[in-house]
């Protein structure tokens, strides 16, 4: 797996320098999710983190490094929050609507807490390969995720091809998530709707779907 350390080869050993670096790349973070990363000079980076242009290129030779350092540090933040979320302990006794419940508001809060997350990625797919690939991989993780943990509560769908509604589910909920956090670009007829009535409107469609007595 790529990660920060592998594209630019600095990761700092001392606590200033891992400091100086976090510094510099939530600046980054902000910035290229505020104004894009075209707009945004490693100036504009070393002023918002209140560091100077000669420490940043310390650490960062180019900006491209700084780019791919600052979406690696993303992308890689996010698949640990996967990971611990589609944990099977995490929602043992749980049943399917609960656990579809906890993904959609956690999904949002995800996206919400790191609100550069969308642009950043559209921005720099265009470019990059590789971070379009995982970009890709990680909406699959989730989806995937979502799947799997809901066959595991396939006893309690009416749906008569469980692995279908399943599938057509997981879809659905990823897409929709992806499309309300990025609602300029993909408007939906739900945009309107606050966080919670989604999540409710969601839930009422997750559960004619697979056939869901709704009070479960």
């Amino acid at each position: 797996m790529t990660t920060p350390e592998s594209r630019w080869g600095r990761r700092g050993h001392q606590a200033r320098s891992v400091v100086t670096q976090d510094l510099i790349l939530d600046a980054a973070e902000e910035l290229f999710g505020e104004r894009g990363i075209d707009a945004t000079s490693v100036v504009d980076v070393a002023e918002r983190a209140d560091r100077s242009i000669g420490s940043l290129y310390h650490h960062f030779d180019t900006k491209e490094l700084l780019v791919h350092a600052v979406v690696d540090r993303l992308i890689d933040g996010i698949q640990t929050e996967i990971d611990d979320f589609f944990a099977p302990n995490r929602w043992e006794g749980r049943p399917a609507l609960h656990i579809v419940r906890g993904y959609l508001r956690g999904t949002l809060g995800l996206d919400r807490s790191r609100p550069g997350y969308k642009r950043i990625g559209r921005e720099l797919s265009m470019m990059d390969a590789e971070t379009l690939s995982r970009y890709r991989g990680l909406r699959q993780r989730t989806g995937d995720g979502l799947r799997s943990l809901l066959l595991t509560r396939k006893d309690e769908f009416g749906h008569p091809d469980p692995k279908t509604g399943v599938r057509l589910v997981a879809d659905m909920c990823t897409a929709m998530v992806a499309a309300r956090v990025d609602r300029d670009t993909t408007p939906t007829q739900l945009s309107r709707l606050s966080d919670e009535k989604f999540v409710t409107a969601m839930l009422e469609a997750v559960a004619a779907i697979l056939q869901i007595d709704p009070e479960d």
